[in-house]
């Protein structure tokens, strides 16, 4: 964030900047305060959007006005106008609060350059419906007076702000109320109301035909609050009024966290083609694992697919980055998870020859380090990990493959696997080992699998295995003696790894292979030593975390893709799914352990 300066026809305006390339939001402030008041927004979207914050002449790090008239709605106004002539602003979203709100209603009739106004504070009125609007002044005429002392600053910043969501020292520090505001202003906007004529304000809005939303603080003591139920208003803000619970008059630091969801809303309906709903991790780990963002889209990039997302799956390693286990692949802040997408390319980018809008992909194509995810309405994939959905599937069934199936595959290909060897999977009906399975299956192998219940036995024969290991009631030596008369098997793919590992070890014949998913540092390697195994550790998030080899997933995804319409692999779906808006939900599901297969989220 930048502090920077302009000199305008009004006098010099000082002003903070972010570096976000979004569409453009200008914050404009009330009577005493100053940019620094709306921080939490500048903060919160600052990386998305480009965020202006104006300090008005007289206040902040602006200079003082030449004569008073400046300090009124009209001089506001126009320091506004100027202000967005002066940096060429286009299709601006402003936000005012209370006299800035004011401020620019005025200035709507002379700027062309509007996309939407977002008013806290600022009820429009006209001179006939003044006395309607707000309720008689609490600070009996303080936000008016040229100099406060310090016990007239304390009860001008109880109006303000509830010093139970916000202590008052803290809100006379941010918005610099009297140390930073020029003596002339109070009296100045005084001033204004007296002398000047007072604009229609709902008018104004009413003609302007521009998205409008209004923010009040449910306990405000300067607003009456009944007066949005007048019809006009109704007519203006639609549904799009707004009573924070427990605020004063300064919602956007009182309870910024509510403040911003309404104002990233409302960001989506000004620009509904150019904004995409995400559900990102909510950084402060209080209330909901997930929470609403919407952001800028970008245009897809020479290589990438813009796809609408029509479902994703939840993966092990999804609901270990929304528990903080694994910040090393967490995406960067705003984080959005979810590997696995199934969806509808809507535009592609240069060098994309694959696919063309309307197409059905899927992939494995995101959610960690580098790479947003799938958790969104809409999202931009690489053109090499995704691949045309299998005709014969719904989008529920494509979104649950991916991962998995990329993952058994090349297990499966690093095992040597040819037709006639002996497999053991451990894990036979979880993601990958029921994958693991139906290919082994598929390529000649005689295939068991181990399971933990007798509905997951029966699930596994279904599957094509052809034997199955209760592995709570027989040890190692005993079903290695039952099937392979002792010899161990030829490939053995254990998806459950670290502690099961060296068990996998033990069931593995002389010379054979042994592929897991999973290893920490506590692996005992004397087995495999002894029997000279040939060990292969599957990592098939290292090609999108380095990007390196990234193409070869979609080659796999191709190859599958006449496996899956033949019905030679099946992907098995838990009976519970759920919505997009129900991640949180999901992600307790699927690390419950109850899950039977893919726990899968549907978006809308």
């Amino acid at each position: 964030m930048k502090r920077l300066s302009k000199t305008l026809p009004s006098g010099n305006v000082s002003y903070l900047e972010t570096t976000g390339t979004g569409p453009t939001l200008l914050f404009v402030h009330g009577n005493s305060s100053c940019a620094e008041a709306f921080h939490y927004q500048l903060e919160h979207l600052g990386c998305s959007y480009r965020c202006l914050a104006l300090d008005f002449l007289g206040h902040g790090e602006s200079s003082p006005a030449d004569n008073a008239s400046a300090y009124s709605f009209a001089g506001c106004s126009e320091q506004i106008i100027e202000f967005i002539d002066e940096l060429q602003l286009e299709n601006v979203i402003v936000v005012g609060h209370s006299l800035g709100g004011h401020a620019i209603i005025d200035a709507l009739p002379r700027l062309e350059a509007i996309a939407g106004v977002l008013l806290v504070g600022a009820p429009p009125f006209n001179g006939d419906t003044a006395g309607e609007a707000f309720l008689p002044d609490p600070s009996e005429g303080l936000i008016f007076a040229a100099e406060l002392d310090g016990d007239q600053l304390t009860k001008v910043a109880k109006e303000f702000v509830n010093e139970d969501k916000l202590p008052l020292s803290d809100w006379i520090s941010v918005v610099k109320s009297v140390d930073n505001t020029h003596s002339s202003v109070r009296p100045g906007i005084l001033a204004g109301f007296s002398e000047g004529e007072l604009q229609d304000e709902v008018k104004i809005l009413q003609q302007s035909g521009i998205c409008a939303m209004s923010i009040v603080g449910e306990q405000d003591g300067f607003i009456n609050n009944d007066y949005f139920n007048a019809e006009p208003l109704k007519a203006i803000f639609g549904e799009n009024i707004f009573f924070i619970d427990d605020c004063h008059h300064c919602p956007h630091l009182e309870a910024p966290e509510v403040f911003n969801g309404y104002l990233e809303g409302f960001i989506k309906q000004c620009f509904p083609k150019s904004i995409t709903r995400s559900l990102v991790l909510n950084e402060h780990k209080d209330g909901d694992i997930f929470i609403d963002r919407y952001m800028p889209l970008a245009e897809p990039g020479v290589g990438e697919v813009m796809i609408e997302v029509k479902a994703t799956s939840v993966n092990p390693f999804d609901y270990k980055i929304s528990r903080g286990e694994l910040p090393h692949l967490a995406p960067e802040h705003p984080a959005v998870l979810h590997s696995d997408v199934a969806g509808v390319v809507i535009k592609v980018g240069e060098q994309v020859c694959e696919f063309k809008p309307g197409d059905k992909v899927f992939g494995c194509v995101g959610g960690v380090k580098g790479r947003q995810g799938a958790l969104t309405d809409v999202m931009l994939a690489d053109r090499l990990l995704l691949g045309l959905m299998p005709e014969n599937l719904s989008f529920k069934q494509a979104a649950a493959l991916p991962m998995v199936a990329i993952t058994a595959w090349e297990g499966l290909e690093a095992g040597d696997l040819k037709a006639g060897m002996k497999v053991l999977v451990h894990g036979g009906t979880g993601g990958v080992g029921h994958m693991a399975v139906q290919l082994a299956k598929h390529m000649g192998a005689e295939v068991y699998a181990t399971v933990g219940s007798v509905e997951k036995g029966k699930l596994a024969l279904e599957m094509g295995a052809d034997g199955i290991i209760h592995y709570h009631t027989e040890d190692v030596e005993d079903y290695v003696s039952r099937i392979t008369g002792g010899c161990g098997f030829d490939l053995v793919f254990d998806t459950v790894g670290n502690e099961n590992i060296p068990i996998a070890m033990q069931a593995c014949t002389v010379g054979g292979h042994v592929v897991t998913t999973l290893a920490n540092n506590k692996v005992d390697l004397k087995i495999a030593s002894g029997r000279r195994l040939n060990l292969h550790f599957i990592n098939m998030l290292w090609p999108m975390l380095s990007g390196r080899e990234i193409r070869a997933h979609g080659e796999i995804l191709k190859q599958l893709k006449p496996l899956i319409e033949a019905g030679k692999l099946n992907p098995l779906l838990d009976p519970q799914s759920f919505l997009f808006e129900q991640a949180g939900l999901a992600h307790e599901f699927a690390s419950s352990g109850e899950a039977v297969g893919k726990v899968i989220l549907v978006n809308g």
